[in-house]
């Protein structure tokens, strides 16, 4: 018997696994056909045949209403990172992979990364924090945006991001950014508390690269 049911497990996880059916009512259908071949063989009966099918019938509804609740829960949680769908005037919306928000390319050069962050801090916001998801889509966005201009050192902005004192480089808000060769055009190791730019180098691609926190840069602005 058991072996018998242990094949005919396996044969409805086949199912389930090549299905949307939910895992409650697989085990509902599970234990209702163990039950019923209890029956069969006369190894419950009666009165005791009554109450496991009473208790199953429980344990399936305790099933379905926790299923039902981790999917009420899910469906809140992705309502709190749907990108904002209003920008404030001169702000555009970055809506494409990992996290969406509402950003400003400045037109302007500023002297400094503190000064750029005090603009950006009030209007609202501050420097742009990408997360790994979102940077490199992002840095392709302003490739389009990152162009020579009178007074500029170059085609840089700074963003919200700058090394430690271990020469780490980490956004604002504590995140790490990845030391990836592919993202960056050059990173100084041995140079601490500097400032992460976006540039375009010499090959024409969009990258990080550390700069002196005094720089005359263009910055990028993030909507709060």
């Amino acid at each position: 018997l058991f072996r018998r049911q242990h094949k005919q497990l396996s044969e409805y996880w086949y199912v389930y696994s090549r299905s949307k059916m939910k895992l409650s009512c697989l085990l509902l259908i599970c234990l209702t056909n163990m039950l019923l071949r209890l029956s069969a063989y006369d190894l419950i009966s009666g009165e005791k045949f009554r109450q496991t099918v009473i208790l199953t019938v429980l344990l399936a509804f305790l099933l379905v209403s926790f299923h039902r609740r981790r999917s009420l829960t899910g469906v809140t949680a992705a309502k709190t990172t749907v990108p904002p769908s209003r920008c404030r005037n001169g702000y555009n919306l970055y809506s494409g992979p990992g996290r969406g928000f509402c950003f400003r390319f400045s037109d302007d050069c500023i002297p400094s990364f503190d000064a750029a962050q005090k603009v950006c801090q009030k209007e609202g916001g501050d420097l742009a924090v990408l997360d790994d998801e979102s940077l490199r889509p992002f840095l392709l966005v302003l490739k389009a945006k990152l162009k020579y201009v009178d007074d500029c050192y170059g085609p840089y902005a700074y963003l919200g991001a700058k090394s430690d004192e271990k020469a780490e480089p980490k956004y604002i808000s504590g995140g790490k950014i990845p030391l990836d060769e592919s993202l960056w055009a050059f990173y100084n190791m041995l140079s601490p508390n500097r400032c992460v730019i976006a540039l375009i180098d010499n090959d024409g691609k969009e990258k990080l690269f550390d700069q002196p926190c005094t720089g005359s840069y263009r910055y990028v602005c993030q909507q709060f």
